[in-house]
């Protein structure tokens, strides 16, 4: 009778239980896909860091020296 009682509300609950565990999936799924973007933007960081932090230092050695007129960014050649 107890086992009759188990399965039947098992049967009932199974719809919903394959419910949760496919919203379970599918967030799982975009917390990767978020992941994979947040890991490729910090291999790009320093990439992107080094060519600002560079440029700024380029641009204070123009306007210190006069030289280097050609990798100077155009802001600072119009001064």
């Amino acid at each position: 009778m107890w086992l009759v009682i188990i399965v039947g509300l098992g049967l009932l609950l199974l719809p919903m239980i394959i419910n949760i565990a496919e919203w379970v999936l599918i967030i799982g799924f975009a917390i990767i896909i978020l992941g994979w973007f947040f890991h490729a933007f910090l291999w790009l960081l320093p990439f992107i860091v080094v060519a600002f932090v560079g440029q700024k230092l380029i641009d204070n050695y123009y306007l210190k020296t006069g030289k280097g007129k050609f990798w100077a960014s155009h802001k600072i050649k119009d001064k």
